[in-house]
């Protein structure tokens, strides 16, 4: 059974193999060698006890003797993980109240039964490897547990901001929309992909959408999916799907699913449908503390609106509609005073061409600003929406109800 480099067991030591490791120091005068021993090998004896005694610090090492320890099953998985969790706790960007920094936060392995998917509070946020555009949230859980977690998949405009309210679960093993797209272009293109094809076969798209894809095969061709020639253009495997597949399966990675925008405290005073007022309507008695105070000024500040009677723990259908307007109310007035253009409504009953210029988050949700010289309008976002950033889209009244459908407009956009 083989011994890890830095642990070996020196000279006279004992190594007993089993169901689990033993590792028994040399007693003095136990060996006739000892008294021989230069004086070097000594001092890495004692360094070597100096470790198994630090591993028994961290409960991954059991004394069980006066010379003798038992190293616990899974010792060096353990110690590679805390390796692992003191790097990324020493590189969190602030935000993180000092108890959490140095011993709240956890891996979302460690989470086991407790739970596939939870909600929580972003607490930070930061890189991991900015040569590959990947980061990390840190979020607080309904129980007051900060997690960390790997935020690889999330997509142009989806990085959550510190304060927001998420909900992280498990990402199944199968290929992304990005996949799709790029295999899609490959079929049509004789099994090639590359910015110009991706630009031809969508005339509409973002240089920014054509680049997550681009990094999307970089992170397949370090895995031996996808190989890129040296003019730039990539030859895509016919199974390029189900190796896309099988990639992600193979990663565990976690989804980020952002249910509020808008940060925690600032809900609290926030004269708009906020998550906390869906909390509130649920009854949820599991919340950490942080959400409980929030929750607890929240109701204060309703009442004190006289949107919510004294004893009223939810708010009505009623005053649950005027909230919603009268935010996207405000946030039209702003931009209408910002841009002195005129806002349209869904219910306007018009079709209106205009440039996706910009995200816009209120407490009900991020909506899409989309306007043109004279008009503009608020309408809600979805992460299709993001291929057509900077680009002109047509909106036209639902058959139904209030709301917008779209499609393309002109590729050359419309300028300001």
């Amino acid at each position: 059974m083989n011994f890890p480099r830095r642990f070996a067991a020196p000279r006279g030591s004992k190594f007993i193999a089993g169901p689990v490791l033993h590792y028994v120091s040399p007693a003095s005068g136990s060996n006739p060698s000892c008294a021989v021993l230069s004086v070097r090998r000594r001092r890495g004896q004692a360094l070597r006890r100096q470790r198994l005694r630090h591993l028994e610090g961290l409960h991954l090492a059991e004394k069980t003797g006066q010379a003798t320890w038992r190293l616990k099953p899974g010792w060096a998985k353990a110690l590679r993980a805390m390796g692992r969790r003191g790097d990324i706790i020493r590189s969190l960007s602030a935000g993180l109240a000092p108890e959490q920094a140095s011993v709240g936060v956890r891996f979302l392995e460690e989470r086991g039964a407790e739970g596939a998917v939870f909600p929580g509070v972003v607490l930070s946020q930061g890189p991991v490897d900015e040569l590959r555009d990947t980061r990390f949230l840190i979020v607080e859980d309904m129980r007051g547990a900060a997690w960390y977690v790997p935020a690889r998949n999330l997509g142009p405009g989806e990085m959550p901001p510190k304060g927001a309210i998420v909900e992280v679960g498990v990402r199944p093993g199968e290929a992304r929309k990005a996949d799709h797209v790029i295999a899609g272009i490959a079929e049509r293109s004789g099994g090639l992909y590359s910015d110009a094809l991706h630009l031809a076969a969508d005339p509409a798209s973002s240089s920014a959408y054509r680049l997550a894809h681009k990094r999307r095969l970089e992170a397949l061709r370090r895995s031996g999916i996808a190989d890129r020639r040296a003019d730039g253009i990539w030859e895509i495997p016919h199974d390029f799907l189900e190796q896309a597949a099988a990639f992600e399966a193979g990663k565990g990675d976690v989804s980020v699913r952002v249910r509020s925008w808008m940060a925690l405290e600032s809900q609290v005073n926030a004269r708009a449908l906020t998550w906390l007022d869906d909390v509130g309507a649920a009854g949820d008695g599991e919340l950490s503390e942080r959400v409980l105070t929030a929750l607890r000024a929240r109701l204060a500040f309703l009442q004190e609106e006289g949107l919510l009677g004294p004893d009223a723990q939810a708010l009505s259908n009623a005053a649950r509609v005027q909230l919603r307007a009268e935010e996207l109310g405000r946030a039209g007035a702003r931009e209408a005073g910002r841009s002195g253009r005129a806002q349209l409504m869904a219910d306007d009953g018009q079709a209106f061409e205009g440039k996706f210029e910009r995200t816009v988050d209120l407490a009900q949700g991020r909506m899409a600003l989309v306007g043109n010289q004279k008009t503009f309008a608020l309408v809600p976002w979805r992460h299709d929406l993001e291929r057509y950033r900077g680009q002109s889209l047509i909106l036209e009244q639902k058959a139904r109800g209030a709301g917008w459908t779209f499609q393309p407009g002109r590729a050359r956009g419309i300028s300001r």
